[in-house]
């Protein structure tokens, strides 16, 4: 998924406390974990390109990190979740279309890792580029890598 005219774009997921969505637990696994999603994308410096991190944070990108936000959420909620994360890659058309998703990294099992890519699959296809990603993204697809945390 390493085309050279694709663009990484990785987008963080916190999973909240889902008793009242109130304060993360405050025990010693959790320490220095990011407890809100815009904490966690304050956080990530995954890469020094400025281009990629001034891109994760266009309205595009805000809008499809928040429908498989929500749809996740919706997925996991009142469920008894471990602590641990799943890293999914996919692959973005220009036209929104979702290709070749698939689990790069887990430590959650098979149940879990199935909601995150459930969560991409449900809310695609996602609406086209706008044009201004078109014009910088001329191959017309770019590889996203999600990271969803399970606390």
């Amino acid at each position: 998924m390493n085309a050279p005219s694709s663009l990484a774009l990785c987008l963080l997921v916190v999973a909240a406390n889902f008793a009242g969505c109130a304060s993360p637990r405050e025990d010693a696994s959790m320490a220095g974990r990011p407890s809100t999603l815009s904490e966690a994308v304050a956080r990530s410096k995954v890469s020094p390109d400025p281009a990629i991190e001034a891109q994760s944070k266009s309205p595009y990108d805000q809008e499809v990190m928040t429908a498989i936000q929500k749809r996740w959420y919706s997925l996991i909620a009142g469920r008894p979740t471990p602590r641990g994360k799943v890293v999914v890659e996919f692959r973005c058309r220009s036209d929104g279309t979702v290709v070749v998703i698939k689990v790069t990294y887990s430590d959650v099992g098979p149940l879990f890792e199935e909601f995150c890519q459930k969560a991409i699959k449900d809310v695609s296809p996602f609406h086209p580029w706008p044009q201004e990603l078109k014009e910088e993204l001329k191959s017309g697809t770019r590889d996203v890598r999600f990271t969803f945390y399970y606390n």
